[in-house]
């Protein structure tokens, strides 16, 4: 994951669970895709949403919802909750 990028396109404050959160959907998306998504927007502010809803968006690979990639992404979801990480 590239923090540098990500440090200059989050403009709000994180606590730890969020940036541990971001730092895993980023890490498994790449930067890229945190630069153009609406999940970046929602956590900036910029538009009302769910960050927990834009986040578990991102289940698909080539057009298929992969289970993996749910298990993954509720992991983020409770990890940006507070609510500790269950992979």
């Amino acid at each position: 994951m590239d923090k540098k990028l990500c440090a200059q396109l989050v403009n709000v404050p994180l606590d730890q669970n969020q940036f541990d959160a971001q730092s895993s959907w980023v890490f498994n998306l790449s930067g890229i895709n945190l630069k153009e998504s609406t999940i970046l927007k929602v956590i900036n502010g910029d538009i009302d949403g769910d960050i927990v809803y834009e986040m578990k968006h991102w289940n698909k690979s080539g057009g298929k919802i992969l289970a993996g990639l749910v298990k993954r992404r509720d992991a983020e979801a409770e990890m940006w909750l507070g609510l500790g990480f269950n992979p």
